[in-house]
């Protein structure tokens, strides 16, 4: 983690002191929403649904991209040149704009638009321990997933992109 974000353990003890937690109360949790792009499927979308005894907090939103026939990747096109599985990875998620959308509240997580996935790739977006991401028991998640430029050049190989939220589980409050 970066020097500026709160470690792990004063996470823990800020939930414990905040709600008045024991850490053993406290479950670890990292949630993957994602969906596989082609130039058959140009966009779709992955729900998370918060388990109805516990809410949902929220650390960290990072990038996932896995190309599911590396072997037949293009490895180039008209604009760009792919020398490793880092640069095919910038190139196809800077091709995917990703929404996460809270569902029952109808409350977007990127308040003004749908970001580049390459946005989060290399800096996962952290929010701070004094202001998480909450997203109450029983509400849904929804990750959606556009390809930009549907060029089978730019497009590639099946492909499923996708976002990881990290952060805890604690006991739903009565």
């Amino acid at each position: 983690m970066p020097s500026n974000v709160t470690t792990p353990g004063s996470i823990v003890a800020y939930l414990s002191e905040l709600l008045k937690l024991s850490p053993a109360q406290l479950i670890g949790t990292s949630i993957l929403m994602q969906k596989r792009l082609s130039t058959a499927t140009t966009s779709g979308s992955d729900e998370y649904r918060v388990p109805a005894d516990r809410d949902l907090v929220v650390f960290q939103i990072q990038s996932t991209f896995r190309s599911s026939l590396i072997a037949t990747e293009v490895a180039t096109n008209a604009i760009f040149t792919a020398h490793t599985l880092d640069d095919l990875e910038e190139i196809r998620s800077s091709n995917c704009l990703v929404g996460i959308l809270n569902k029952d509240r109808q409350l977007k997580v990127f308040d003004n638009r749908d970001i580049p996935l390459n946005a989060i790739r290399k800096t996962p977006i952290y929010f701070p321990a004094m202001a998480p991401l909450l997203i109450p028991a029983t509400h849904t998640l929804q990750a959606t997933f556009t390809l930009q430029d549907t060029t089978a050049a730019v497009v590639g190989a099946a492909a499923d992109y996708g976002v990881m939220l990290t952060g805890v589980l604690i006991p739903k409050r009565i």
